[in-house]
């Protein structure tokens, strides 16, 4: 999620409910409720998750600092296409299997024997038209 800096402040002024400078799970819940948008289920496991990402330090309760630089983040979905073009270094719209190579690698997600496995994999699942090579498309459906 990305905010503006003026719509942080409006959104901070009307969650910060005891106006002590921190937000409760019970503060944040209330403050996304009202501005969920119509027809939109806001679980309290949804609330839970977003709470403790924003909770840096885990302290149980949401600084201002906290707030605001979680909320000044650019969305996942920019993210993940900014790391998409970043790999694509033909530049032709698609990740080859040595491109997609370098982005498990880079992610440090895997043991060294579990590399060439992921990548088999991964490629296998996300090459979801079988073209030889993963789409932007193909990328974000897996990785999303």
């Amino acid at each position: 999620m990305s905010l503006t800096q003026e719509q942080c402040e409006t959104f901070w002024k009307s969650a910060d409910i005891n106006v002590d400078g921190f937000l409760t799970i019970q503060e944040l819940a209330v403050a996304l409720r009202g501005y969920r948008a119509p027809g939109s289920k806001l679980t309290d496991k949804d609330i839970a998750f977003m709470f403790n990402s924003i909770d840096k330090n885990q302290d149980h309760n949401i600084s201002k600092a906290e707030f605001f630089e979680e909320m000044s983040k650019p969305p996942r979905s920019q993210t993940l296409k900014d790391t998409f073009k970043a790999f694509d270094k033909d530049g032709n719209g698609s990740l080859s299997r040595s491109e997609l190579e370098a982005v498990v690698r880079a992610s440090k997600c895997f043991k060294p024997e579990e590399i060439e496995a992921a990548i088999a994999e991964i490629f296998n699942t996300a090459d979801i038209n079988h073209d030889g090579s993963v789409s932007l498309e193909e990328f974000l459906s897996v990785v999303s």
